[in-house]
């Protein structure tokens, strides 16, 4: 699935959504998004409710193989988490989830990623990488992720890798390699 030259606009509704709200949403999907403008994947404030600028995960359950994905000279700005990239994906005690299985590869190149500077209302994210996922990481402009807030503290990210996304289970799995070359944060 190619998706070129869009603008997708998330007006700030995240918090009028019963679920997260995504922009682009690749599950058990191989594609390219290149060349769009994916902005206002949030609520009314960063915090309030999670919402995802893209979204690509790969959940075992679907049955596809490895998927592979390209990320190239995109904008991205005002969201909670930009881009989301996930290998095996825990949905309520599954027992079929597999956080140490290649699932997602990526190349997320030559995209401007714009965060919402200094906030204390939440979290905000450039990117995030969960265990299950690898690929490379290289030429983007990372800027304006900051959390200002008190105890106890969200967080905010250029770049998240974390080594599993099991909602919570404390599992923890290696991740797998990631490049990251020539980006700007």
């Amino acid at each position: 699935v190619v998706v070129s030259n869009l603008t997708f606009e998330g007006e700030h509704l995240a918090d009028s959504q019963a679920s997260v709200s995504t922009g682009i949403y690749y599950v058990g999907s191989s594609g390219r998004v290149e060349d769009c403008r994916i902005t206002g994947f949030r609520g009314n404030t960063l915090g309030s409710q999670l919402a995802n600028g893209l979204r690509v995960v790969n959940p075992t359950t679907v049955g596809t193989n490895v998927v592979s994905i390209q990320i190239l000279r995109n904008t991205f700005a005002d969201n909670v988490v930009s881009i989301s990239l996930i290998g095996d994906d825990r949905k309520s005690n599954d027992p079929s989830f597999d956080p140490s299985l290649l699932r997602t590869t990526f190349v997320v190149s030559d995209n401007t990623i714009t965060g919402n500077g200094p906030d204390a209302t939440g979290l905000q994210d450039g990117i995030d990488i969960y265990a299950g996922a690898t690929g490379e990481v290289s030429r983007n402009t990372i800027s304006d992720h900051a959390y200002m807030g008190g105890d106890p503290a969200p967080y905010a990210f250029g770049i998240l890798a974390d080594d599993v996304f099991d909602f919570g289970n404390n599992e923890l799995v290696p991740l797998k390699p990631i490049r990251f070359d020539g980006n700007v944060l």
